[in-house]
C-alpha cells in the first residue's frame, strides 16, 4: 500500500490520474509499397506406379503388397515356407487371407505334414538314440529322416540298400556259402 500526492492511501498506484495508453502504430503505409509475394502452390507429388499393377492392372493394393514383400525373401525364407505351406495350411490361410493365397500357392509344397511338438520328438529321439543331449538327438533323428527320405522305394527302414555288382560274362561268380539262399522245398542253391 501507498500514500497518493495528496495524503491518500492507494493499492493501484497513483491516484487521481489517468493510467498511461501506448499510441498504435501508423498503419497507413501498409500495402502501398512492393506486392507481398503469394504463396506459390507446390506440385503435387505424382504416386509412383507399381510396375506390378502395370503388370497386373486388376490386382488390388494389398495383393500387390503382398507381392512385393514375397520378392524380398531370402533362400533360407523360401525354404522355410515350402517346408510348412502344406495343401491344409495353404487352404486354411487362403480362407482367411485370400488375397495372399497364390502367392502362397508358389511358395507351397504338395505334400502334407506331420506336426509334432518339438518337445515330443526331441523326448522320442533321446530315448531312441540313447542321449540326454535333445539337440544333439534331434540332429541324429533328422539325419536318419532324410537318409529315408534318399533310400529307394521298397527299402526297409534299418536296412542298407543292396549293392547291385556287374560280373563280366568271362569271369565266373565267386561262390555262395551254404545256406544263404536256399529254396525251403527242395533244398537248392537259388
Amino acid at each position: 500500500m501507498a500514500i497518493g500526492p495528496s495524503g491518500k492511501p492507494t493499492t493501484t498506484g497513483m491516484m487521481d490520474e489517468r493510467p498511461s495508453v501506448p499510441q498504435a502504430p501508423n498503419l497507413s503505409a501498409l500495402g502501398k509499397g512492393a506486392p507481398t509475394p503469394q504463396p506459390t502452390a507446390e506440385p503435387t507429388p505424382t504416386k509412383a506406379v507399381n510396375p506390378l499393377k502395370e503388370q497386373f492392372p486388376e490386382s488390388t493394393d494389398m495383393e500387390l503388397e503382398f507381392a512385393e514383400r514375397a520378392k524380398s525373401l531370402t533362400d533360407e525364407d523360401t525354404a522355410a515356407l515350402q517346408s510348412v505351406l502344406s495343401p491344409s495350411v495353404r487352404n486354411a490361410l487362403g480362407k482367411i487371407i485370400p488375397e495372399f493365397k497364390e502367392i502362397m500357392d508358389a511358395y507351397g509344397s504338395s505334400e502334407a505334414n506331420v506336426v509334432i511338438p518339438i518337445s515330443v520328438a526331441s523326448k522320442y529321439a533321446m530315448a531312441k538314440y540313447n542321449t540326454t543331449n535333445p539337440e544333439e538327438a534331434l540332429q541324429i533323428m533328422t539325419t536318419d529322416l532324410l537318409a529315408l527320405s534318399d533310400m529307394q522305394p521298397g527299402a526297409m527302414a534299418g536296412q542298407q540298400p543292396m549293392e547291385q555288382t556287374t560280373v563280366p560274362p568271362s569271369q565266373p561268380m565267386a561262390p555262395q556259402p551254404q545256406g544263404l539262399m536256399t529254396s525251403p522245398q527242395n533244398m537248392e542253391q537259388v
